[in-house]
């Protein structure tokens, strides 16, 4: 999938366009838009489906539909509420006729004016919005809205043609069902004038923009384009999808095309219209799947998911007409003098007698109009000149010099109604930037200066004051997404201030918004008690309110809680919040509730897991799919996919292979691109030895998704589970040359050199990383376990409290390897002192630095009881049960010793990374198997050049062996033959 930005498809498509006017030919492109060029105004097919729905149960009819697609869903409940076709006209005519035109159709007839782009759009729409659009704008186009109109089309023709492929609402053969819609898409043997082969004709010359279009699958277009995609275009197509998800169901022989250019949104927008909420401050329209909304808190309360990232169908059509620098429509530039010349052009006027059309004497109509042009020209002073320049800004889509304009003029000298439409002109520029930038900014100190001084014109006057809190909420927005989350602080704790006390829905959700906001720049300053404070505050203030925006604004704020708790290591008073959150919303059965439930059951498992009660925890997490599997509702898609991987990891930590396999083929079930539950499918792949398929599913995640580069340094790894150890380090090299500040490459690359005994390498390569990153925490970690190899262990003890000092989350680990330490230089004590430290910090494997300390010095039955805990807590790791082998055998249990050593042998028979090989080894001479164990250790060598630098632990874990009575002479015996025929001396002190 070859995937770029809104502002690179514009590049693309302008260059293409200024070469096809320079020699001369017709244009390269044609819209196709959908219905999210019409949105709000005209409702969404989810919108229309849900109404249908109401329609069918009222009389009676209601068998749910056998498919979950979108558009099976669709067509059976619209069928099934709407039985006859002229209903369904009516129904479609009833919420479109006389709706305003939206924000999206008029820049689209902007684009159109010039024909800079192209002169023909192709839409599934049934409304008459773009349409309407043109004729305001006073240009005439031609329509085709059914087959038997085809031949109206000429796209030779260098007027500007619309095609409405499923017909408009006008009439009752329009397309809406599935039956209808591939009905329409077939080709004729009869005739040639079809909408299948106009749209093939169009496409054989011209490449689609398309916009506000999901893609039907079936449907006349989807169709013709899958015919035309048979073989290479001209031209890209350039496909524009308002959210990631909407590309991830595209299919595959759309997106992975190599001419389909798939624009995705690449930056968070945290001011923008795509934001939900109800309070109605701004007209900006978003377009496909979003809501008309205002700045409202983190989250949202439109009953739909958020996602951080969007791209509207306004935002699209903004970037265009600001790429090819377009002017602002005459209408609104001259507004009288284009309507005298649009009466000229349109009636019948002068000349000498009476001509039909005098009777309306409109000679007089347009003299008068161009008498009151002229009046308003010569009236035009200073301020309203700098008035117009903000507007025609505005109407360019040119929105920082709109900002910039509106910032020159003196505000102290305008009057009410100037202030006021100033303050509108500048909340539409802010709103249209897609970015955080100091422009925006600009743009927010300037509304809030606009409105206090409305306010102090008119200072009872409500929607002022509700302007006001928009603005600093913009403000404050903004200012956290520049990281200056202190200075927004003042801006929400003024609208607290000035509105919590004031009666009115809106004004609370204002409020509640900035608290919501409030708590989030906390957060980032490392505030945690006040943003829990701030939570508790919304959580009590709010909480009794039963309007659904409330509701689901207290839901979203408790399970913020949960998370701060969490993450402030809080883990029993978070496991209690999400708990909270279950008993008052658990039981709903509609969204978001139902969504944001899943996503608690998740994070209790999450909770849960932290607190090793581990069966709980999947209970936690299963529960998502006993409650959910069934559901339709795509954004529980999400909360289901983390569900099943968090269950699958864990299954695998606990050696539950079959069933973590199993969990993450589910997740991939609901989502075939699930990268995250392809990588848990690789790991247990890898698990379970599947080496060769686990590097097959690494890749292909490589090939979906390029910049996803864990998979690369799975890849490496897996490679190195092969034996390919140049592959592998060859694999890491290439991710550093292509992302060189990519850190846990060079760190992998680092633990590979580690693992041959290439320290000098392993070095080089936490040098390259402390040159592109700052996070020493890693770095120093990384730097302290090559010289705790190395044994240079005063040097791994400094390296070790460097990175202590950080404080991150690798600072638990230090603990553990410091104990190994200790542990090595006969530190018993402060070993014990730092594995018991590591245990509080909760790293498990702890437990086995105690109790290979223990079994080192002869207290068997305490190490016994460290290694039994190190085994229980981590099932999938071969230590404790290698360890216990060797115990069982000094306790001379031998039988069990024996199983614990064939455990061994099974979990990685064909490993072949040099620490898993060598053990190996030890195992097999433990169960007397020395031939092959030979024959391993001299095939490691002839592999590994600098094997004798990695032999320390090998030759300790023989010197523990050869303490067991029923195999010492064995391990003395396996002691001999490495010195006879592989060449490796025994320290003295082995046997």
């Amino acid at each position: 999938m070859k995937i770029i930005d809104l502002r690179t498809a514009a590049s693309h498509i302008k260059q293409a366009c200024d070469e096809s006017r320079d020699l001369n030919r017709r244009s390269p492109f044609f819209f196709t838009v959908g219905a999210g060029i019409s949105y709000p105004p005209i409702p969404l097919a989810s919108e229309i489906e849900s109404e249908c729905k109401v329609v069918a149960s009222d009389y009676g009819r209601t068998e749910e539909p056998n498919s979950p697609r979108a558009i099976d869903t669709y067509s059976h409940w619209f069928g099934t509420a709407f039985p006859q076709p002229i209903q369904r006209q009516r129904y479609l005519r009833r919420f479109i006729e006389g709706k305003s035109i939206s924000h999206a159709n008029l820049r689209l007839a902007h684009l159109l004016l010039g024909q800079t782009i192209t002169n023909l759009v192709v839409t599934t729409n049934f409304d008459d919005l773009l349409s309407r659009a043109l004729t305001l704008f006073g240009r005439q186009h031609i329509i085709c809205d059914h087959p038997s109109t085809v031949e109206r089309i000429d796209p030779e023709l260098t007027d500007l043609q619309l095609v409405h492929v499923h017909g408009t609402y006008w009439f009752y053969d329009c397309c809406n069902l599935q039956g209808e819609l591939r009905e329409r898409a077939k080709a004729s043997v009869h005739t040639s004038l079809t909408m299948a082969s106009l749209l093939d004709n169009i496409l054989s010359h011209r490449s689609p923009l398309v916009i506000g279009y999901a893609g039907w699958d079936g449907d006349v277009l989807m169709s013709a384009l899958q015919r035309r995609l048979q073989t290479r275009l001209p031209l890209n197509l350039y496909w524009f999808c308002y959210r990631k998800s909407a590309a991830e169901v595209l299919p595959a022989w759309l997106k992975d095309h190599e001419d389909v250019c798939i624009v995705l949104p690449t930056q968070p927008k945290p001011d923008s219209v795509q934001d939900t909420g109800d309070v109605r401050v701004s007209e900006l329209q978003t377009g496909e799947q979003s809501d008309l909304t205002v700045i409202v808190s983190p989250g949202g309360s439109s009953g739909k998911e958020p996602e951080a990232l969007c791209l509207p169908a306004q935002q699209v059509l903004d970037e265009l007409i600001q790429a090819f620098g377009l002017r602002a429509p005459d209408l609104t530039i001259d507004p009288l003098s284009f309507y005298a010349k649009h009466l000229r052009s349109s009636l019948p006027h002068g000349g000498a007698g009476r001509s039909e059309g005098e009777v309306y004497f409109i000679d007089s109509v347009i003299m008068r109009i161009e008498r009151a042009s002229q009046r308003e020209n010569e009236s035009i002073q200073q301020i309203e000149s700098q008035m117009e320049e903000v507007r025609d800004a505005v109407r360019r889509s040119q929105y920082r010099e709109g900002i910039a304009n509106a910032s020159r003029i003196r505000i102290n000298d305008l009057d009410e109604d100037q202030l006021a439409e100033l303050s509108a002109a500048v909340q539409i520029a802010v709103l249209g930037l897609g970015d955080d930038s100091s422009q925006k900014l600009e743009g927010w100190d300037l509304q809030v200066s606009l409105t206090r001084r409305l306010q102090n014109l008119k200072p009872d006057e409500p929607a002022h004051d509700m302007t006001l809190g928009t603005a600093l909420i913009g403000k404050g927005r903004t200012l956290v997404a520049q990281e200056r989350h202190m200075e927004a602080l003042p801006a929400f704790e003024e609208v607290r201030e000035r509105f919590a006390q004031r009666l009115g829905r809106e004004f609370q959700r204002l409020v509640l918004s900035a608290l919501r906001w409030k708590a989030n720049a906390l957060n980032m300053t490392g505030q945690a008690p006040e943003a829990v404070a701030t939570y508790d505050e919304i959580i009590s203030t709010y909480g009794a309110f039963d309007e659904v925006f409330f509701l689901e604004s207290v839901a979203r704020t408790m399970l913020d809680k949960g998370n701060k708790l969490y993450a402030s290591d809080r883990k029993v008073d978070a496991l209690a919040t999400y708990d909270e959150f279950l008993k008052k919303f658990g039981g709903r059965g509609d969204d978001p509730f139902q969504t944001l439930t899943a996503r608690a059951l998740v994070r209790k498992g999450v909770a849960l897991e932290s607190l090793d009660r581990t069966t709980e925890s999947l209970e936690a997490y299963e529960s998502v799919e006993k409650r959910f599997g069934a559901a339709s509702s795509t954004a529980l898609s999400a909360p289901r996919r983390e569900a099943l991987r968090r269950a699958g990891q864990r299954l695998l930590s606990l050696n539950r292979t079959e069933e973590a396999l199993l969990s993450f083929q589910r997740a991939l079930q609901i989502q075939p691109t699930d990268v995250q539950a392809l990588s848990g499918l690789g790991n247990t792949l890898r698990a379970t030895g599947q080496y060769e398929r686990a590097l097959g599913t690494f890749q292909s995640i490589v090939k979906q998704e390029p910049e996803y580069l864990l998979a690369h340094n799975s890849i490496a790894d897996t490679k190195f589970d092969l034996g390919l150890y140049a592959e592998a380090k060859t694999e890491l090299s290439e991710i550093i040359t292509r992302q060189p500040q990519y850190i846990p490459s060079y760190l992998k690359l680092a633990e590979l050199g580690t693992e041959l005994g290439e320290f000098d390498e392993a070095r080089e390569a936490c040098a390259l990383a402390q040159t592109t990153s700052a996070d020493l925490h890693r770095i120093r970690y990384q730097q302290a376990l090559i010289e705790t190899e190395a044994q240079n262990y005063p040097l791994a003890l400094q390296l070790l409290e460097q990175s202590l000092a950080f404080r991150g989350v690798y600072s638990r680990f230090c603990y553990s390897v410091m104990g190994s330490i200790f542990a090595e230089l006969g530190l018993q004590e402060s070993a014990i002192d730092a594995y018991s430290k590591a245990i509080e910090n909760g790293v498990k494997s702890a437990h086995l630095g105690i109790g290979n300390l223990l079994l080192g010095v002869g207290q068997l039955e305490k190490a016994e009881l460290s290694l039994t805990k190190a085994f229980d807590a981590m099932p999938a790791a071969t230590g404790p049960r290698f360890r216990l082998a060797i115990l069982y055998g000094i306790s001379h249990r031998q039988d069990d010793s024996k199983k614990m050593m064939l455990e061994v042998l099974s979990m990685f028979r064909s490993n072949m990374r040099p620490g898993r090989v060598l053990r190996r080894v030890t195992a097999l001479a433990g169960i007397g198997e020395l031939p092959q164990a030979i024959k391993e250790i001299l095939s490691l060598k002839s592999n590994v050049p600098k094997l004798s630098n990695i032999l320390h632990d090998f030759w300790n874990d023989l010197k523990l062996m050869a303490r067991v009575p029923s195999i010492r002479s064995d391990i003395l015996s396996f002691c001999v033959e490495l010195e006879r025929s592989v060449g490796l001396i025994p320290p003295r002190d082995v046997g």
